[in-house]
């Protein structure tokens, strides 16, 4: 999760102490604000050991699927994101071929998009998660107040999953609890030692939310549920990566933390024009 939509984070400093690992696999879905593009950072900036790998804003996992952990607990709330992972977990090659086998064209997309996920099977609303994921305009996830998808048909699709590289995620995904929730919840679960990495969508008393991520998903109103956590978290003994835009009160709330900044280029609603702004990373541990 992360950013506004499309925006994609390119960091230009290299920190962090750890050789460059190579990815065990790159992630499923595409999404907003993922942070694919900085995994060699996050890798870099993760701890040599820990018990279990634990991220409540799931969105793309894209760190979990690098990792690879032995065990983990995986969440979001948004509750069709977690239903396709339990259902790829399970049944990779069957949500695959299902999915690529579905028409590539506006006719079939917009009657796709309209079919209610609760009428199909496990397998099926898997895939047709998986089909508007891939050709959705730039991956993003949105629905309106009725809860319904309505994001259109984008003009270039993502990269199509392969059935092998849907089968290595399985792997991966059959190792870790996978929850639908808030993440204050998720987070009760952490205990001493386990690696937790928060990737909250990126928000402000500004900024208004139209059903990005899910009528309901993090909004400014829980930046202090977020930080309370974040507390609660070092007094456990849990290890904790904190990935956000540099907001102030945010990073005044870091006291002891170590903060990393660094600049990154945004591409503004997933379209041409870009901007520039300051994100952080920041650990409890050395």
């Amino acid at each position: 999760m992360g950013s506004e939509q499309g925006d994609k984070a390119v960091p230009n400093t290299d920190f962090g102490v750890r050789p460059n690992v190579q990815p065990w696999s790159r992630p499923i879905f595409r999404w907003a604000g993922s942070k694919k593009g900085i995994i060699p950072l996050l890798q870099r900036r993760t701890p040599s050991s820990f018990d279990r790998y634990i991220e409540p804003f799931a969105g793309s996992a894209c760190l979990f699927f690098a990792l690879n952990p032995e065990r983990a607990i995986l969440s979001d709330f948004n509750a069709e994101l977690m239903h396709a992972y339990r259902a790829l977990a399970k049944h990779p090659r069957i949500v695959t071929r299902t999915a690529s086998g579905l028409p590539n064209d506006a006719v079939a997309y917009y009657a796709i998009r309209e079919v209610d996920p609760e009428e199909l099977s496990e397998t099926d609303r898997a895939a047709r998660f998986l089909y508007l994921n891939r050709h959705c305009f730039n991956g993003v996830y949105r629905t309106n107040r009725q809860n319904c998808f309505n994001v259109p048909m984008g003009s270039r699709a993502g990269q199509p999953l392969t059935e092998s590289e849907a089968i290595r995620c399985a792997t991966a995904l059959r190792r870790a609890v996978l929850v639908t929730g808030d993440f204050e919840a998720t987070l009760d679960y952490a205990k001493r030692n386990d690696f937790v990495y928060i990737d909250p969508p990126y928000t402000s008393v500004a900024r208004q939310t139209y059903g990005e991520y899910g009528y309901g998903a993090f909004s400014h109103a829980d930046v202090k549920r977020l930080l309370n956590c974040l507390d609660k978290l070092s007094d456990k003994g849990a290890k904790v990566l904190l990935s956000y835009v540099a907001d102030e009160e945010v990073v005044r709330s870091l006291k002891g933390w170590s903060v990393l900044t660094f600049p990154v280029r945004r591409r503004i609603a997933g379209g041409s024009r870009v901007s520039n702004a300051i994100e952080i990373l920041a650990s409890n541990f050395e």
